[in-house]
């Protein structure tokens, strides 16, 4: 029985990997570029180069308020291009996102106010809408519902080696530069690394075969009529509610994870890297075989799993005071996250009507950033409070993310209780 599954699984990933691996590989560069911007480039050296009028250090919640900014523009964006990409193509914006994202570090370089950083995080949030609602749509175009799980897998995979490689290059890097700014240099390379991948590698498929190889998807929804699916359709309401919460919970630590290892358990910049090791490992690993055993498992089952063990994750990492037990943290949450995630996304795209993964995608994603864009502030200000508060807060918003998920949603995702 294991060599069969063995068998399968490997069947059903190098059939994905030849339609969707040069897909795979912009996803994988723009994340990276994401992850060493927000977890640790962005929040760190605010914090060390600019003070308050007294003196003190940048307070954490402007450095969340930034943060925010960004994510503002991306919720505000996501469902405009959404619905573009669906009438127009996925290429370009999965193309035009990632250049967005690849200049603005040159100019984050040389600004001399943290103020100066919100029009430019206002910039990047754009690119950011425009790429990632498309990536995913494109995956759900190019795979068939037996393998959606599996292809949301590789790209959970990408996603987050993506994350697991953030800390560990910032810290690579912070070591071996001269200047701390120098670090967005880096940045900018992943981000256009990932733009010349997607003009070489990316297919240019038409809205029309992508999503809807038999000709029978309805017209392109607009802007208005995206939104009164959201409203109407009690599924993808539940979705919409569901990710608003667990999001907010998660984006309260969006920059202030760096800050505690610095700030609490005294790690240094060049060591900090050292917490996302261990899971970084295991996303090497395991990422594929989990996310396609979750597929197995069941949609429902696995985001409950992997929302339960976040919950309790965040309830725990209050108490940690070394890398040991900070590193014994992330390796189980990040098991949970490999299963929940690809399961997730296959839920959401599923629960589209034929022809509209990307305007679904991208309405269901927006309630994400409407508790993302204002997560990283409220984040920041318990910070300065206390720097345990934040994930106190994330953990009380997982449970209850945790809670409805077990309350509403059940096995076939077609409908809930």
């Amino acid at each position: 029985m294991m060599r069969r599954a063995i068998g399968h699984l490997l069947t059903d990933v190098s059939h994905l990997l030849r339609s969707l691996w040069g897909l795979a590989l912009v996803a994988l560069f723009a994340e990276l570029g994401y992850a060493v911007m927000q977890m640790a480039a962005l929040p760190l050296y605010l914090r060390s180069a600019f003070r308050m009028s007294d003196g003190r250090p940048l307070e954490a919640w402007i450095i969340g308020l930034i943060i925010s900014t960004f994510l503002i523009t991306e919720t505000a964006f996501k469902v405009p291009f959404g619905v573009l990409s669906d009438r127009y193509g996925r290429k370009p914006f999965i193309v035009g996102g990632t250049l967005i994202a690849g200049l603005t570090p040159f100019v984050m370089r040389v600004v001399h106010s943290p103020y100066a950083f919100l029009p430019l995080r206002a910039l990047d949030g754009v690119g950011a809408a425009a790429l990632w609602p498309t990536v995913f749509a494109s995956v759900a175009a190019l795979s068939t519902d037996d393998r959606r799980v599996a292809a949301m897998s590789i790209f959970n995979m990408t996603y987050l080696i993506g994350v697991a490689l953030g800390l560990p290059v910032y810290s690579l890097v912070y070591a071996n530069v001269r200047h701390h700014s120098d670090v967005f240099l880096v940045v900018s390379a992943a981000f256009l690394t990932a733009t010349v991948l997607g003009i070489a590698l990316v297919p240019a498929v038409p809205r029309g075969k992508a999503d809807d190889p038999d000709g029978v998807a309805e017209k392109p929804l607009s802007l208005k009529e995206a939104i009164r699916l959201a409203q109407t359709n009690r599924t993808i309401l539940v979705m919409m509610v569901l990710s608003l919460i667990y999001t907010l919970g998660t984006t309260l630590l969006s920059g202030m994870l760096s800050l505690y290892a610095k700030e609490v358990i005294g790690l240094s910049e060049d060591r900090i890297g050292l917490i996302f090791l261990g899971p970084g490992l295991v996303v090497v690993l395991l990422s594929i075989p989990l996310g396609w055993l979750g597929g197995r498992w069941g949609r429902v089952k696995s985001v409950r799993f992997g929302m339960a063990v976040a919950a309790a994750a965040m309830w725990l990492i209050p108490h940690t005071r070394s890398l040991a037990s900070l590193t014994a943290i992330a390796v189980p949450l990040v098991i949970g996250f490999l299963m929940a995630l690809p399961a997730w996304m296959a839920m959401v795209t599923e629960a589209a009507p034929p022809g509209q993964q990307g305007v679904v995608v991208a309405a269901v994603t927006t309630a994400q950033g409407i508790g993302a864009m204002v997560a990283p502030a409220i984040g920041g200000r318990l910070y300065d409070w206390h720097p345990t508060w934040p994930f106190y807060a994330s953990a009380m918003l997982l449970t209850l993310a945790l809670a409805i998920a077990f309350t509403y949603f059940h096995e076939p995702n077609k409908g809930l209780r």
